[in-house]
C-alpha cells in the first residue's frame, strides 16, 4: 500500500527508524520535516499503543511514562530491531484512546488541530 509521508530529519533514524507523519504540520511537532514527502510501502505493520507494541515484541511492558530520554531512544532502537526480526516492516504507534477506537471500528479519526 503506497503512502506519502513526511519524514523527520535527523541521524537517529538509522538506529531508531524513520518517524513519519501524515501531514507536514504533524511532522513539525516532532522536529524539522523534509520539504517533500517520501513514498513508502507498508506491508506488515505492527499497530498498537505503547503497551500493546511492547507486549507484542517483548512479551511484557518494559517502559513507563517517566522513562528518561536516553533510555527512550535506546528502547526505540530495541523495538525497531526486534520488530524487524519478527517480520514487521513498520510500527504504527497510537494513543491508547485512538488504538481502542481502531480496534473497535477498524479505523480512527485523525486529530484535528
Amino acid at each position: 500500500m503506497p503512502l506519502r509521508r513526511w519524514k523527520i530529519r535527523g541521524d537517529a533514524s538509522e538506529k531508531r527508524g524513520k518517524f513519519l507523519a501524515s501531514t507536514y504540520k504533524e511532522a513539525e511537532f516532532w522536529g524539522r520535516p523534509l520539504h517533500q514527502p517520501e513514498k513508502v510501502w507498508v506491508e506488515k505493520p505492527l499497530i498498537g499503543d505503547q503497551e500493546t507494541i511492547e507486549k507484542t515484541i517483548f512479551g511484557k511492558r518494559v517502559s513507563d511514562e517517566g522513562v528518561e530520554m536516553e533510555n527512550r531512544f535506546a528502547l526505540d532502537a530495541k523495538i525497531k530491531k526486534a520488530a524487524l526480526a519478527k517480520g514487521y516492516d513498520s510500527i504504527v504507534l497510537m494513543a491508547p484512546k485512538a488504538f481502542a477506537e481502531f480496534k473497535k471500528n477498524g479505523r480512527c479519526r485523525a486529530a484535528s488541530n
